[in-house]
């Protein structure tokens, strides 16, 4: 399948009330590394996929400087799957005037990726999964605030006790047996 050109409105047998994501995976582990909605664009000629956001990949902490004629004098860091550390790309860090739409993209090398497609139906709602994780994620930070608030108080407790030297086991034992119930995998939420 010609991955540059490949376009998922282009299949044949696209049913209605379904949208097309397609997938890019590494080509040697086939680890996911971004979809089509994160594209920019396609370099025909270069052979890359340019993408805005990509998973499942390392990036080298050195910035180096190209030397090639294609993005002279452009920094970038080298980008390669974090599950087989087969190379991919780059990511441009800092780029010429002329290559400025390039700035701050992961540009992908066509030949180290493949892809798949599937079908994303149309009525299911993005929001509302938005909406229920961000409900849970409410969810837990009043869960650790009451928690905090708990430990808070028992540390008080436990400051008292030492000052008065009476009940200071009893104290830390509420103590630890608190941080054992709330981070300690007492509760499977």
């Amino acid at each position: 399948m010609d991955l540059l050109n490949y376009s998922p409105s282009q299949q044949d047998g696209r049913e209605s009330g379904d949208d097309k994501l397609t997938v890019y995976q590494c080509k040697n582990c086939k680890a996911v590394l971004s979809n089509d909605r994160f594209r920019v664009e396609n370099d025909i000629d270069q052979k890359k996929i340019y993408l805005q956001d990509i998973e499942n990949c390392l990036m080298e902490t050195s910035v180096k400087t190209s030397k090639s004629q294609i993005d002279y004098k452009c920094q970038y860091r080298n980008l390669e799957c974090s599950q087989c550390h087969r190379h991919l790309g780059r990511q441009y860090c800092k780029v010429t005037e002329k290559l400025k739409h390039l700035d701050g993209l992961n540009v992908v090398d066509t030949a180290e990726i493949s892809l798949f497609t599937i079908r994303v139906p149309l009525g299911v709602s993005r929001s509302a999964d938005h909406e229920r994780l961000e409900e849970r994620v409410k969810q837990l930070e009043d869960k650790l605030a009451d928690a905090s608030k708990k430990i808070e108080d028992l540390a008080l407790v436990c400051i008292d006790a030492c000052k008065d030297r009476v009940g200071i086991k009893e104290a830390v034992a509420n103590l630890l047996l608190l941080i054992s119930n709330e981070f300690g995998g007492g509760d499977s939420d």
